[in-house]
């Protein structure tokens, strides 16, 4: 009898000091759940609904993780994080990394108006030149 075979999940660490931003970041295809989790520190996770025909598309929930705490995040979600201390978080995705596939939504579009805890953050350039929300529609 053939055993099937599956690729192993992928799990990274992060880790940012005060005031970083990144995000928002999904893939459109192949979607990847997550199940983040906060080793130390603070951080002020944000998702947005990026599937089209959900009835929550466009809406937003942020969601403040603390040390040891941990949330699952479906695949059809863009997650952004912002540091509100020195922190460190573990990622388990669901779906292997493909770069072709990879997307993004700018953090501060005011199509989605999420509510940050600065308005202020440290953002990589690379996060600063993501299209807006309805550019991505």
């Amino acid at each position: 009898m053939e055993t099937e075979r599956h690729e192993p999940v992928l799990a990274i660490q992060s880790g940012a000091a005060l005031g970083v931003l990144r995000g928002l970041h999904f893939q459109s295809t192949m979607k990847q759940s997550k199940l983040i989790t906060c080793i130390f520190g603070n951080v002020q996770l944000v998702i947005v609904d990026v599937e089209r025909l959900s009835s929550n598309f466009g809406q937003w929930i942020s969601i403040e993780l603390k040390s040891e705490m941990n949330v699952y995040i479906p695949g059809h979600y863009a997650v952004g994080t912002y540091a509100i201390d020195d922190m460190a978080i573990h990622m388990g995705y669901g779906e292997r990394f493909m770069a072709e596939f990879s997307g993004g939504i700018r953090w501060n579009d005011p199509d989605i108006g999420i509510e940050w805890s600065t308005n202020h953050p440290i953002v990589a350039e690379k996060d600063l030149n993501l299209p807006g929300f309805n550019e991505y529609v």
